[in-house]
């Protein structure tokens, strides 16, 4: 699986956070109410982001050879969740962005200002998700395996006494490569 690209997350909030805003604005104009968020909201948001920080952190400890066992099948699970949750925290970023950009325009009335705070504080700590499973990701990323060394070589004593250099996969020449010298 690869990595989450963080430009893929910015186009993602920030189109989300245009269809928000647009639709916002049409149901102000049919006199719908504005959504309001809830300190429930981004504290919910805020134990997401520090589960999926400890769960990575175990993977890492893992790696690091800190933590002596780990089941893979957790591994991966952790690595899904923190894609999804990069994903998750870059819709909602939009979307709470959208209701901050909206009640910017009306700030004097209290209610839109304590609407605006909310939605800025859940903004946040949607922001604060991504980036804690952005970090997650990287700690669940596999170590660089070893380059593969090149193809074993081996010597061969032909009748004569010379030596002939061959690829442990290719066939043995006869007696007419022994009075030529090593192959390369």
């Amino acid at each position: 699986m690869r990595r989450t690209n963080p430009a893929t997350l910015l186009l993602i909030a920030v189109a989300t956070a245009a269809i928000i805003a647009i639709g916002m604005q049409m149901g102000s104009a049919l006199r719908y109410g504005l959504a309001v968020t809830t300190w429930i909201e981004w504290a919910a948001i805020l134990l997401l982001a520090a589960m999926i920080l400890r769960l990575g952190y175990s993977v890492r400890a893992y790696q690091k050879g800190d933590k002596p066992n780990l089941d893979p099948i957790r591994a991966a699970r952790t690595l899904a969740l923190a894609k999804a949750g990069s994903l998750t925290g870059a819709v909602l970023l939009g979307r709470y962005g959208a209701v901050v950009m909206v009640t910017l325009a009306d700030w004097n009335f209290g209610v839109a200002r304590s609407i605006a705070i909310n939605a800025t504080v859940a903004s946040l700590a949607a922001f604060g998700l991504v980036i804690a499973a952005l970090v997650a990701e990287k700690w669940c990323e596999l170590p660089p395996s070893a380059p593969k060394p090149p193809p074993a070589r081996r010597a061969i004593e032909l009748p004569e006494g010379s030596t002939a250099y061959v690829n442990k996969n290719a066939r043995q020449f006869g007696r007419d490569f022994a009075t030529k010298g090593p192959l390369v």
